[in-house]
């Protein structure tokens, strides 16, 4: 169970290790598993990071799909979801992103919630629209 009252830096950590030891036990890191227990010594390590990299990519074009699969929800009128009931197939799609992010972060170490924190806390010093126009 999450700890609503952790800071929210911790928060996401703890979302990113949840949502990756779910997807590990449902099968999505079996190429990850793979590479990792059958023979490198027999991989030179070019092609190990190559398959990382693969991997990686793949895992990325994940939560792509996720984002797509919300524009096509909106493109439909976002009619309610169709898995979690009192949400709308968009929310439904951006939590699947999100579940994905939090996957791929956990797989990899990342410290996503400390990330989000500091980049909104750079975000909040720069100028309107970035310093960017419309």
């Amino acid at each position: 169970m999450i700890d609503l009252i952790a800071p929210p830096n911790e928060i996401i950590n703890h979302l990113c290790q949840s949502a990756h030891e779910m997807a590990k036990s449902k099968g999505f890191h079996e190429l990850y598993d793979y590479i990792n227990t059958h023979g490198w010594s027999k991989i030179s390590p070019d092609m190990q990071v190559k398959l990382f990299d693969a991997a990686d990519q793949a895992q990325l074009a994940r939560i792509m799909s996720e984002v797509g699969e919300a524009v096509e929800a909106l493109r439909h009128g976002n009619p309610p979801a169709e898995k979690i009931e009192g949400h709308t197939h968009v929310e439904e799609e951006l939590a699947d992103t999100l579940i994905r992010i939090f996957d791929y972060c956990g797989a990899k170490g990342y410290k996503l919630g400390d990330a989000v924190i500091k980049k909104m806390e750079y975000n909040a010093g720069r100028p309107h629209m970035h310093g960017k126009q419309s």
